[in-house]
């Protein structure tokens, strides 16, 4: 019995034990189950902040940089046709590089086609009479007329003869007068270009002279910013007045980029300027070479003219002789070749003439540069005023960007920019040198195609350096974002 009691007495101990050993596990699974979820708990905690951070920080600079849509744009130089006209030749090919004078065209008039196939039977009609009488044969008729009607063919001679002297006389007078005009012309564009080019040299001196400030100022505003910096770390000035240094030498920096834009915008309008001013001296001077080309053609003709009634009348003199006292035949024959070749000498200028002023014409490159596009091909026809080829000057390409309103408030003149070509996905650097004053009417090219009413956007001017880029290409263009300020 007191085995039994004993027995009791022990198993009531380890029954108790196993109790807080199963009370004590179940704690254990209950504290580690707390302590997973709290670490899961902690690690999404972790994870959603890294996450917003990110997404800050992508919105954020999202927000800094803004991408706006752009064309590049160029001066060209484009050529016309003259009058109706067929193309004979083409020489160059979009892409192609060209010099001053190098031939572009090939133009062939039609106008007046039936007036130089006469005088092209003029001519071969003196050719093959000179033939003839340097063979030693005879013309046709020239000895068969009797004294009344050789009378009746002077006569008739000199009548024809006074009209065409004085109708090439008046076409003279009227190329010389044609001429004097286009000169005094083209003289006073030249003072009015040397004026206008003056200006814009007197404009670079003021904005050069305004950079030269805008620097100053900015070396001024920085040693302010760092001399409250110093002093702030000293403790002798508040963190209020270094804000505004900083403010200061930022709105500076801001000021000078902006005088730095400025004075390239008129530089690049200056060389704009330049180059169209030479332009247009080239084109008056080709004019008035044609002119002059016509005005030697017309002199030709008359002293040809001069030359041939010089022979008629020695052949006349040397017939009359003949027939009253039977003059050598041979001094008769040779006046005869030389009114022959005179005949011939005035049937050439004639049509040297008519080619002077409706021939074939060679359109010719006015400046350097690259051929943009070529509108015609060769066997085509032409009217006047119809556009042949236009050529630019790589120098001169900028991009014209728009931008909506709400990023146009945070650009400033100055800043860099980036230019993404849709071709190829190439990129280069640019300035942004202007910001437009009003609304605009976004090109067609550049439009949303979802939209069916136009849309307004503010216009801004990047230059560009000189690239593979060309006019009318489309380009996506990256600008930085500042603060916020009123849009135009």
């Amino acid at each position: 019995m007191k085995s039994l009691q004993r027995l009791g007495h022990v198993r009531a101990p380890r029954a108790t034990e196993l109790g807080e050993l199963r009370r004590e596990r179940a704690q254990d699974v209950r504290s580690k189950e707390r302590e997973r979820l709290a670490g899961f708990l902690r690690r999404s905690a972790i994870a959603v902040g890294f996450a917003t951070l990110v997404a800050s920080a992508a919105w954020a600079w999202l927000e800094r940089r803004a991408v706006v849509d752009g064309l590049v744009r160029a001066e060209l130089q484009s050529e016309f046709a003259p009058a109706l006209a067929r193309v004979v030749a083409v020489r160059v090919k979009p892409g192609a590089r060209v010099a001053r004078g190098d031939e572009l065209l090939r133009l062939e008039a039609l106008s007046g086609a039936e007036e130089r196939r006469q005088l092209e039977l003029a001519v071969a009609r003196a050719e093959l009479e000179l033939a003839v009488l340097a063979a030693g044969g005879r013309l046709d008729g020239v000895d068969a007329l009797g004294e009344d009607e050789r009378r009746a063919e002077a006569a008739r001679r000199a009548v024809r003869t006074r009209d065409e002297w004085g109708a090439v006389r008046a076409e003279l007078a009227a190329l010389d007068g044609e001429r004097a005009a286009l000169a005094l012309g083209e003289e006073a564009a030249a003072r009015r270009r040397a004026a206008e080019l003056d200006a814009t040299e007197r404009d670079i001196g003021l904005r050069a002279h305004a950079l030269d400030v805008a620097r100053a100022a900015a070396v001024d505003a920085a040693r302010d910013r760092e001399r409250y910096s110093g002093l702030r770390a000293q403790g002798l000035a508040s963190e209020r007045d270094h804000d505004f240094a900083r403010g200061r030498e930022r709105d500076a920096a801001l000021a000078r980029d902006a005088a730095e834009a400025t004075l390239a915008v008129a530089r690049a309008k200056a060389d704009a300027a330049l180059a169209a001013a030479e332009l247009e001296g080239e084109r008056a001077c080709r004019t008035l070479e044609a002119l002059d080309a016509r005005r030697r053609a017309t002199a030709a003709r008359l002293a040809a003219l001069e030359r041939e009634q010089r022979a008629w009348d020695e052949r006349e003199r040397a017939r009359a002789a003949f027939a009253l006292d039977g003059a050598d035949p041979r001094e008769l024959g040779r006046l005869e070749r030389e009114l022959a070749r005179n005949r011939l000498d005035s049937a050439l200028a004639r049509l040297a003439e008519f080619d002077a002023e409706h021939g074939t014409r060679i359109v010719r490159a006015l400046a350097d540069g690259v051929v943009d596009r070529v509108e015609v091909t060769a066997g085509s026809i032409v009217d006047e005023g119809d556009e042949l080829v236009a050529v630019y000057d790589p120098s001169s390409l900028w991009i014209q960007g728009f931008a909506d309103g709400d990023a146009v408030g945070r650009l400033r003149v100055g800043q860099a920019a980036t230019i993404v070509r849709e071709r190829n996905t190439t990129t280069s650097a640019a300035v942004l040198v202007s910001i437009g004053a009003a609304w605009v009417e976004c090109p067609p090219e550049l439009a949303s195609a979802a939209r069916t009413t136009a849309e307004l956007r503010v216009p801004l001017r990047l230059e560009c350096p000189p690239g593979d880029l060309r006019p009318f290409e489309r380009v996506r263009v990256t600008l930085p974002l500042g603060p916020a300020s009123t849009a135009p």
